[in-house]
């Protein structure tokens, strides 16, 4: 019966097995907890240890997580994907400028691309707030406290002070070559608004000589032809026959539709001279004095080549009035001299037949000669 107590009393433990009292809630052995109460207490506390010690290393695997595993990933967006929205960008603006064509826009094409370099910085802007906001923020966070942690323990070494150093220099040389080249972009863009300035001013100026000189020979033929009808009773026409008639009005309409095509040409080469003048929108400073002078010098073209389509007056006016034009059109142009040289290689807008004007005045002025 004893034994039998003993035996009832007695068992094995379910972790060392080990022989233990059967009412044992804790083995002697092994140092195990039996009953549930206890084993939930025990789990409990080795979970809070467990936490404690995570806590403590939290920043050991955080570290390790983020040069193992999410390293390569940030670097992607946080340097690569940004770096092809520059380039897209800067090929946009490129490919812009190229194909730029528009002189007579209301807006410049310099600030264009500063609207384009505006919105690809709004656009960079963008895109690290909302997709790389958090992955800088854990970069920092960790890079804080790798720092601090590893400055209590070792210093940096030789060869990541080398390597910081390599970042800075490249970076420090970066900006230099991006500040070159912005400022030998916008040295190349002033050159090419003077060289652009300078094609259409001395356009203009070819264009209102050879319409003063042009319309010079054509009223001096109207001339010719008006001073014959009324003292010599005899003009030529439109044909150029020399006929009689004592109308003067009418010698005069002869010899406006006789020179009707070359008239039209001076027109298109005076509208040439507006559209030349709306291109000058940006004028360089050392350009500003001739500018109004070659402004100016448009409407006396313009009213030159209106006399010619609609002579008016009587003969003494209409000789002071083509005298007066041309020396005004000539002491107008004067000044631009010294900044906007005559080339012999610059062609006008359009072509003047000046052998035909000079036949047809040389037949005319034959009719006053006594």
């Amino acid at each position: 019966m004893t034994e039998n107590n003993l035996q009832q009393e007695t068992k094995a433990c379910p972790y060392c097995h080990e022989t233990i009292i059967a009412s044992a809630i804790k083995c002697r052995y092994c140092g195990e907890w039996l009953d549930d109460a206890h084993k939930k207490g025990e789990v409990q506390k080795n979970n809070c240890s467990f936490s404690t010690e995570r806590k403590q290393n939290a920043f050991q695997t955080d570290t390790t997580l983020y040069t193992n595993a999410t390293k390569n990933k940030i670097l992607k967006k946080t340097v690569l994907v940004p770096l092809f929205i520059i380039i897209l960008f800067a090929l946009f603006s490129w490919i812009f400028h190229i194909n730029y064509d528009y002189p007579d826009l209301w807006i410049d094409e310099e600030v264009i691309q500063c609207g384009i370099s505006a919105v690809g910085l709004v656009f960079l802007l963008l895109y690290f707030i909302i997709f790389c906001r958090k992955d800088i923020s854990v970069y920092l966070a960790n890079r804080k406290q790798y720092k601090k942690k590893k400055n209590k323990t070792i210093n940096i070494s030789s060869t990541k002070k080398t390597k910081k150093f390599l970042q800075y220099f490249i970076s420090i040389l970066l900006l230099i070559l991006c500040s070159i080249g912005t400022l030998m972009y916008l040295q190349k863009q002033k050159e090419k608004k003077e060289e652009a300035y300078i094609h259409n001013a001395t356009l203009i100026k070819v264009d209102a000589k050879n319409i003063a000189l042009a319309a010079h020979i054509i009223l001096s033929d109207y001339y010719n032809n008006w001073h014959s009808a009324i003292w010599n009773k005899k003009s030529y026409n439109a044909s150029m026959e020399l006929v009689r008639t004592a109308d003067f009005s009418e010698a005069v309409d002869w010899r406006v539709l006789y020179y009707s095509e070359m008239i039209r040409d001076l027109e298109t080469m005076n509208d040439s001279i507006a559209s030349h003048l709306k291109r000058m929108v940006d004028i360089p400073e050392k350009y500003q004095p001739i500018d109004a002078p070659l402004r100016e010098v448009y409407g006396k073209t313009k009213e030159m080549v209106s006399l010619c389509r609609y002579p008016s007056g009587n003969l003494f006016e209409f000789s002071n009035k083509i005298n007066s034009l041309e020396s005004e059109i000539n002491s107008i142009l004067s000044p631009t001299d010294a900044l906007i040289p005559e080339t012999p290689n610059t062609k006008p807008d359009v072509d003047i037949s000046f052998l035909e004007l000079y036949q047809g005045l040389s037949k005319s002025e034959k009719l006053n000669k006594k």
